[in-house]
């Protein structure tokens, strides 16, 4: 008889418990489920995955027959929504699925900028309901399966029931979407393997989707736990461009006062797998600072600013620049007539409305090249990129590097202005060959693919 490294007990499906005893005993469970990780984890990485999984295929929470699916979906800030809100919206339409949001809600970071609204408010407005942390009981509730985007196992130590280890080793099953689209290559492969395949939520997760082939051979090359659990189905961060798009936001559009509109996307400087000490990805920080005060000073375009919200507090934090220059910097945005900041956390219908952009390392200027308009890609010291990405990347004009960025941004709109579009055939081929495919039913395609392999593990009787 094989013996479990931790067998989940059957609560009462669905149900708070009813009293302090009930409380406590769901407490010493979450402390004996915690002490029996924490031992396993002296075994080695590769080999706690083991152990994980062996109690999982001993232990996973059963569907029975005629019961809903149990879905809950793992926000923590409303930027990342887009990556599955088809999904979401997916799960609500099937009748076969329960669905709901849990809030990893706290406190703002240090590194966090308000620019973001906060992830509460953002599904308010959004007529999303939600379950805060605090309030979550997966021991409780028992959903079949739990839904990540974000894969880092730092996060996990702030929010311990949904660290993805014990949540498979109670019998729930992880899937991960990643938040962002991993098209970048590795010049430094221990460092960039420690993002991209070896956290709890990619090498334990049940099933992960992705975009492309070329993401899936990266987890059969460098992922522990191999590549079978990972599928490429497109990612739903696609599926609201294939729908008209709604018209721009009133207080935007009487910005632009029918002006062209650029996109300008800033992320936050990354060192991560630099070959040369003290470089960026990203171009330096008073680089982008010089961009946007030009930019708010131009009358004859409007552009749209979004501001990764680590941007600022990695500026302050590295000393690269003042707090000064941030707060003239923000001044200066605020004042002008030319520019807009965008504050919510949705970006994606504004960027079928624009007439061009500019972003420097970013998941988003895969979004870009969905909307088929002129990209100018800055950096630093440029990405290392998977072979679909460095074919898609080909439709960019690129930067030239460290010291040039405002007069690549002058030169790229001046072409713009000029009618000098050289890569537009570039950028239908890249196109037809990549996003002609995304036809708005990805979010639809995981979840009947996500139902139909929990029934198989039933056989198919459910």
């Amino acid at each position: 008889m094989t013996t479990p490294v931790f067998s989940p007990a059957m609560p009462h499906r669905n149900k708070r418990p009813a009293s302090s005893i009930q409380r406590r005993l769901l407490e010493d469970r979450a402390a004996a489920l915690e002490k029996t990780a924490t031992h396993l984890r002296f075994y080695g990485q590769r080999t706690y995955f083991e152990l994980v999984n062996l109690n999982f295929a001993l232990y996973k929470i059963p569907l029975l027959s005629g019961e809903k699916i149990r879905i809950d979906f793992l926000c923590l800030a409303a930027y990342l929504w887009p990556t599955w809100q088809s999904v979401y919206e997916a799960c609500l339409a099937n009748e076969r699925v329960q669905a709901r949001v849990i809030l990893l809600d706290r406190e703002r970071s240090l590194l966090e900028d308000a620019s973001c609204i906060d992830a509460g408010s953002f599904f308010k407005q959004s007529d999303v309901p939600y379950i805060h942390y605090a309030d979550y009981a997966p021991d409780v509730d028992r959903p079949h399966i739990l839904m990540y985007q974000l894969p880092y196992n730092s996060i996990y130590e702030q929010f311990r029931k949904v660290s993805p280890d014990l949540v498979k080793l109670r019998g729930t099953r992880p899937v991960y979407i990643s938040y962002g689209i991993e098209y970048d290559e590795a010049h430094n492969k221990d460092a960039t393997n420690s993002l991209h395949y070896h956290n709890y939520a990619q090498s334990l997760a049940w099933r992960a989707f992705v975009m492309h082939e070329d993401i899936r051979e990266g987890y059969f090359l460098n992922c522990r736990t191999g590549g079978e659990h990972v599928h490429v189905l497109g990612h739903p961060r696609f599926d609201v461009y294939a729908h008209q798009a709604p018209p721009l936001p009133e207080h935007i559009e009487e910005v632009r006062r029918g002006r062209n509109m650029v996109l300008y996307n800033v992320h936050h400087p990354s060192e991560h797998d630099c070959r040369r000490a003290g470089r960026t990805h990203s171009p330096p920080v008073e680089e982008t600072i010089a961009i946007l005060l030009w930019l708010a000073e131009q009358a004859d375009i409007c552009t749209a600013i979004s501001l990764h919200p680590l941007f600022e507090a990695w500026a302050i934090q590295k000393r690269r620049v003042t707090t000064k220059a941030l707060e003239d910097m923000r001044k200066a945005i605020h004042q002008s007539p030319n520019v807009v900041l965008l504050t919510t956390g949705d970006y994606r219908p504004l960027l079928p409305h624009m007439d061009a952009f500019i972003s420097d390392q970013s998941s988003l200027l895969l979004e870009m090249a969905f909307q088929n308009k002129p990209i100018l890609y800055l950096y630093d010291e440029p990405l290392a990129l998977k072979p679909f990405a460095e074919d898609i990347f080909s439709s960019f004009y690129h930067g030239n590097g460290s010291g040039q960025g405002l007069a690549d941004v002058q030169a790229f709109l001046r072409r713009l202005r000029d009618g000098d579009d050289q890569l537009a055939g570039e950028r239908q081929r890249v196109w037809s060959k990549y996003f002609s495919t995304c036809d708005g039913r990805i979010g639809q395609r995981i979840v009947k693919y996500m139902i139909a392999a929990l029934q198989a593990e039933e056989g198919g009787t459910v």
